[in-house]
């Protein structure tokens, strides 16, 4: 039979960090084998996550089984029951918000949203950021939370229009586009994708070319440049700074793909402030 935590040991020993606002919540616990919590009707939304171990979600009925890596979306008003593994220890973690924070637009956009996916590295970071708040009550503090979790719903909306996140899939193609976009900025940053995809660089550049029409190194070179345009927008740098702080080898290389690209030099760009 399960048993849920007792209120003395899930204070003491369970709760990793819990920060909130008045109108959002955001923490990580740790369940004991067996635990559970109680079923009940949610009042707000909450996305449920798993570190490790492992949970089931009983939704309206449905059991959703929810994995390390993954991340489930409980929206107000259904019945929720959570069950956690049998057989370890289950590091939860979770951001839940009352309906009044995100606007009407993003409630519809979540209403169509998956029940479940795994988490991008973008979503981690968004929890970590969270993370770092000291739990204090302050307006400011109210503030960041009820926004952390609008954008982390965001995050999980976008997330389920990228297919290769949403569903899991692990081609050796999306190996070596996420090992590009983390290192892109990196001299051996093609060398080590295509080391990281796990397939030859004949294989993988037939593979860009059938999914992407553009070759691998194509690829790396137009997101270096997309990079810099981002920083000449939106820092000081100097052209000479963003280039090479972007993998170029010379500002007249990252300038002339960025021509390519615009129909304008740097320069100009940054004196028209006509970045697109």
């Amino acid at each position: 039979m399960l048993k849920p935590l007792s209120d003395d040991e899930f204070l003491r020993s369970s709760i990793d960090l819990d920060r909130f606002s008045g109108r959002s919540r955001l923490g990580k616990v740790i369940y004991k084998p067996n635990g559970y919590w109680s079923p009940r009707v949610s009042i707000s939304y909450e996305l449920f996550g798993i570190l490790s171990g492992s949970a089931e979600l009983e939704i309206d009925g449905k059991t959703i089984p929810v994995l390390p890596g993954e991340v489930a979306l409980v929206r107000p008003g259904v019945h929720v029951h959570r069950r956690f593994s049998s057989s370890q220890d289950t590091h939860q973690f979770w951001i839940s918000f009352l309906p009044e924070v995100i606007t009407p637009e993003l409630a519809q956009l979540a209403a169509e949203a998956p029940v479940k996916q795994a988490y991008s590295k973008t979503f981690q970071h968004l929890l970590d950021a969270g993370y770092s708040v000291h739990k204090v009550h302050t307006p400011a503090a109210s503030m960041f939370i009820d926004q952390l979790a609008v954008t982390a719903l965001s995050e999980y909306i976008r997330m389920a229009n990228y297919t290769p996140v949403a569903r899991r899939i692990s081609t050796p193609m999306h190996k070596a586009v996420d090992y590009i976009e983390e290192h892109y900025a990196e001299e051996d940053c093609l060398q080590q994708a295509i080391a990281a995809s796990g397939v030859t660089d004949r294989h993988l550049i037939k593979t860009f070319n059938k999914e992407m029409q553009l070759t691998p190194s194509r690829f790396l070179w137009k997101l270096r440049t997309i990079r810099g345009i981002e920083l000449l927008r939106e820092t000081g740098l100097t052209v000479s700074e963003i280039a090479y702080q972007c993998g170029f080898k010379s500002p007249y290389h990252f300038s002339r793909l960025v021509k390519e690209q615009q129909g304008k030099s740097p320069r100009d760009l940054r004196n028209e402030g006509t970045v697109s």
